[in-house]
Parts: C-alpha cells; structure tokens; sequence
C-alpha cells in the first residue's frame, strides 16, 4: 500500500474507536450476548478483522512499499480514534504489520499459535502470509510460508 491507501483502507478502522467495536463484539451474534469478551468467531461478521489486533496490542504498526514505488510508509495506531502515517524504510516491496502486545498477551508470541490463528481465519487469502522468526525490522531469522 501507499500512503494514500494506508490512509483509506486503515485510518477509517482505526478512527471509529476500541469502544464501539468492542460493544458490538460484545453483543455478539444477533445482538445477544456473546459468551466471552474475545469471541473471535464473531470477528469476521462485522467485516474489520485487521482490528481484532488491537484486542491483544496497544499498538499496531503497519509498514509497507507498494510495487512499484520506491517510497515506503509506516502507519501507526493505538486503536483509540487516531493515527499517523509517516515515511519509513522497506527494502522491498509488501507489508509488515508489527503488533506491540499488552502485558499478558504472550501466547499470542508462540509460533504455533500464531500459524493457527492465521490458517483459521485466512486461509481464503490468496496473498502470501510469511511468519517471520526475529526483529521484523532489523531482518534476520527464518521466514515460514503459512
């Protein structure tokens, strides 16, 4: 993605706010209560699955290089309601998304669970998803195909 696009296809997700997503979650299915608070079977109905991040990060770092552009951008957000876009540096083209996990939330730093979650819910992807081993912005490590 661009600049513009990150603005376009993250900054409206990230603008309306945690709260009101996580009222609707909370809701869950048909308006009725959902059994838990982190019901990710309901993710999907309410079409913002890239927001489900920040259920478990208190930040989420979006960085990306179009093909063919040589300028590379980083989005940021918190999930409260604001977010910035600002140059960075990407070596090639695609996207890293980084998520800054909240104290507790470290089983979502276990490989096997991260594969899970993705296999789950994106399988219908018909993008690569790499995991990548290591600093997602010093390179390094082993990348795993999911």
């Amino acid at each position: 993605m661009n600049h513009d696009e990150l603005i376009e296809n993250l900054g409206t997700i990230a603008r309306s706010g945690t709260a009101a997503f996580m009222e609707k979650l909370a809701a869950g299915k048909d308006g009725e209560k959902a059994d838990k608070p982190k019901d990710v079977s309901l993710i999907g109905q309410f079409g913002v699955g890239f927001y489900s991040a920040f259920m478990v990060a208190e930040e989420v770092e979006v960085i990306a290089r179009k093909a063919g552009d040589s300028a590379a951008w980083r989005w940021s957000s918190d999930g409260k309601g604001e977010f910035t876009v600002e140059p960075a540096e990407k070596a090639a083209r695609g996207t890293t998304i980084i998520l800054h996990l909240r104290k507790g939330e470290d089983e979502f730093l276990e490989p096997h669970r991260l594969r899970h979650i993705v296999k789950t819910y994106s399988d219908h992807i018909a993008l690569p998803i790499l995991l990548k081993d290591g600093d997602p912005k010093g390179g390094g490590g082993e990348e795993d195909r999911l």
